[in-house]
C-alpha cells in the first residue's frame, strides 16, 4: 500500500513538471513572436518617417514631376495713334506776324502818356474804444510852428465798463477781496498836449488801467484805446508816479487803479474882419 502511494505521488510530480515545461516553452515562443512583430512594425514606421522627413539637400539629383497648365490668353488689340492734324497755312502766317510784332521795339515808360491823377477824397478816421488809431506820418510839426491850444484833464476813475466785461472779470478773479481803501495817486502829473495830436486837431479820452503793488509801485499799465498820438505822452506822465497802496483793515495789499486822461482842443477863433457864412 505504501509502495502504491509513493508511486502515484511520483507520477503526479512528474506530470506537474512536464506541464510546467510545456507552458514555459509556449510562453517563450509567444514572447519571441511578439518581439518579432514589434520589431517589424518599428522598422516599417521608421522607413515611412524617414521618407517623409527627407531634407531638400538629400533630394538633389532626384527627378521631380513638373505640372504644366496651358491657359489661353486673349491677344491685346493695338490701335494706331491718331494722326496729327496738319496746320493750315493761314495759321502759320498769323503766327509769323505775331512773332515779328513781338520783336519790334516797344516805347519806353517815359514816352508813354501818364493819366492825370484823380484827387481822392480825404478819409477821416474816428477812434473807437479799445482799438488802435493808425499813425499819420505826414503830420510833421516844425519848430517854428506854434501848436494850436489844447487842454488836458486828469482824474481817477472807477467805472469798469470803460475797459470791457472780459477785463473786468479778470480783475475780479485776480482781486476777489474787497479793499477798505483804493490806491491813491501821491504825485501831481504834468501832462502836455501831444504836438502831433495838436497839429492834427485830435481830441481823445484815454482810460488807463494800472496794477499797483503793496509798496505803491505800478507794475502794469494798459490804455483804452491805445492811440499812437497820445499813448507816449500818457506813459511818460505815469513813469515814476507813486501811489498810496490799497489796504484791507490797515494792511497794504496789491490792487488795481484807473485814471482818465481827457485831451480837448480849443475851438479856433476866426481872424479879425472875417465872418462866418450862413
Amino acid at each position: 500500500m505504501a509502495i502504491v502511494m509513493a508511486s502515484s505521488m511520483r507520477d503526479t510530480r512528474d506530470m506537474h513538471k512536464t506541464m510546467w515545461r510545456a507552458s514555459k516553452r509556449r510562453l517563450s515562443w509567444s514572447l519571441a513572436a511578439s518581439l518579432a512583430v514589434h520589431a517589424l512594425a518599428i522598422t516599417v514606421i521608421a522607413g515611412m518617417l524617414q521618407s517623409s522627413l527627407m531634407f531638400p539637400s538629400s533630394r538633389v539629383g532626384v527627378t521631380l514631376p513638373i505640372e504644366v497648365a496651358l491657359v489661353a490668353q486673349r491677344p491685346i488689340a493695338f490701335s494706331a495713334p491718331p494722326e496729327m492734324p496738319q496746320e493750315a497755312p493761314e495759321l502759320l502766317a498769323a503766327e509769323r506776324i505775331a512773332e515779328e510784332k513781338s520783336r519790334e521795339p516797344k516805347p519806353s515808360a517815359s514816352a508813354r502818356e501818364l493819366p492825370a491823377p484823380t484827387q481822392q477824397p480825404a478819409v477821416i478816421s474816428t477812434p473807437s474804444p479799445g482799438a488802435a488809431v493808425p499813425f499819420e506820418p505826414g503830420i510833421e510839426p516844425t519848430p517854428s510852428d506854434a501848436p494850436p491850444p489844447g487842454d488836458v484833464a486828469v482824474g481817477p476813475l472807477n467805472d469798469l465798463d470803460r475797459i470791457g466785461r472780459a477785463q473786468a472779470l479778470r480783475l475780479a478773479s485776480r482781486y476777489p477781496q474787497a479793499v477798505t481803501k483804493r490806491p491813491l495817486l501821491l504825485d501831481t502829473l504834468t501832462v502836455p498836449y501831444p504836438l502831433r495830436a495838436a497839429f492834427a486837431h485830435r481830441d481823445a479820452r484815454i482810460t488807463v488801467l494800472m496794477l499797483v503793488e503793496a509798496d505803491g509801485r505800478i507794475i502794469d499799465t494798459t490804455l483804452y484805446p491805445d492811440d499812437p498820438f497820445f499813448t507816449p505822452t500818457v506813459l511818460a506822465a505815469l513813469r515814476g508816479a507813486r501811489f498810496a497802496p490799497a489796504d484791507i483793515k490797515g494792511k497794504p495789499v496789491p490792487y488795481w487803479a484807473m485814471m482818465e486822461f481827457v485831451f480837448t482842443m480849443r475851438p479856433v477863433s476866426a481872424p479879425a474882419g472875417v465872418s462866418s457864412l450862413r
